[in-house]
């Protein structure tokens, strides 16, 4: 019995804490979206995305949620109005004015609608994790130098390293 380890305590969710928040913003996220697209507030989706890069870190995590949203959020508003509007008929219109073929029409016009959600929300999402990165960095005090407002070729402690085109040529003792 000496060499019993303790059991190590499992987490109910892996990974960061913001991973905690991916299902119940996406969950709101669609809601906001769809509510805001429901009332012509298309641009509400741009804002969602840049929630997403604000609160979900993680590769790949605010992109799945980014396209869940948009997806979800625009979808849904589509076949709402589904019910009350022949928006088969209107997206045909649309793909006939464009010149797409008549057979096809409606469904690529469809689909190309909810692919511009993705991007909206996608360039939302980009926008907002780029301004975390920033704020990030601007916040945080160099970890590495003695002296933060200077950069490395500023510094006084050390000779600036020369650049490659002022070294003299040695390429004929590599071809002799």
């Amino acid at each position: 019995m000496k060499n019993e380890q303790p059991l190590k305590q499992t987490r109910m969710w892996p990974g960061n804490k913001s991973n905690r928040l991916l299902l119940p913003a996406t969950l709101i996220g669609s809601a906001l979206v769809w509510v805001g697209n429901h009332h012509g507030l298309w641009w509400l989706i741009i804002i969602t995305g840049m929630g997403f890069g604000w609160l979900i870190r993680g590769k790949n995590l605010h992109l799945i949620a980014t396209c869940t949203t948009a997806l979800a959020g625009w979808g849904v508003d589509l076949l709402w109005q589904a019910r009350n509007a022949n928006i088969v008929e209107t997206a045909a219109v649309v793909g006939g004015i464009i010149g797409l073929p008549p057979a096809y029409s409606s469904s690529i016009v469809i689909v190309f609608t909810l692919m511009l959600a993705w991007l909206l929300c996608a360039s939302g999402d980009w926008v907002g994790t780029a301004s975390r990165h920033l704020i990030i960095a601007a916040i945080t005090p160099q970890a590495h130098s003695p002296n933060p407002g200077l950069r490395d070729t500023d510094r006084q402690d050390r000779p600036a390293k020369a650049h490659i085109a002022t070294q003299p040529a040695t390429c004929e003792k590599v071809y002799q």
